[in-house]
């Protein structure tokens, strides 16, 4: 496991995600992140992945139900964990996005002013004791006991 090891925790670089999104990654099901930046040098590495500390709209939620991507015990996990460190992934490559590539994962999100779409493609998925974090924008450092 990369990560700088002190005592007892390892420091990783880390990105938030918004609920459910961060449980489907957990499920195995999104193994895509879409983000309108990217960050090459993460490459091959490990990144945490952390909850916010909100969730996405009701609507959003309750579509997941019924499209089957979760159960409501999965709602109620994540719920339950807002603000929380959840995995280490590693990052596998970050491609800008394309059309067919939107369609296969669930959780795109289209973007309606001019930035690109990256496609971070996340492998190796690690669940760890969820850990209370100070999520931020972009990526930024976390300490977590593995």
């Amino acid at each position: 496991m990369a990560g700088k090891h002190v005592v007892g925790t390892y420091i990783f670089d880390a990105m938030s995600l918004i609920e459910p999104w961060l449980q489907l990654i957990l499920l195995g099901t999104k193994t895509v992140e879409f983000r309108t930046w990217q960050r090459q040098r993460l490459v091959g590495k490990d990144l945490v992945l952390c909850s916010s500390k909100k969730m996405a709209s009701r609507a959003t939620c309750e579509a997941m139900v019924r499209y089957g991507w979760l159960g409501p015990r999965h709602l109620m996990d994540a719920r339950e964990n807002l603000g929380m460190a959840r995995c280490v992934v590693r990052v596998k490559r970050i491609v800008p996005a394309d059309e067919d590539l939107h369609f296969e994962q669930p959780g795109f999100n289209y973007h309606d002013d001019d930035k690109p779409t990256y496609a971070w493609e996340l492998e190796d998925v690690r669940p760890i004791p969820p850990q209370p974090v100070m999520g931020r924008m972009g990526i930024y450092p976390v300490e977590v006991q593995l």
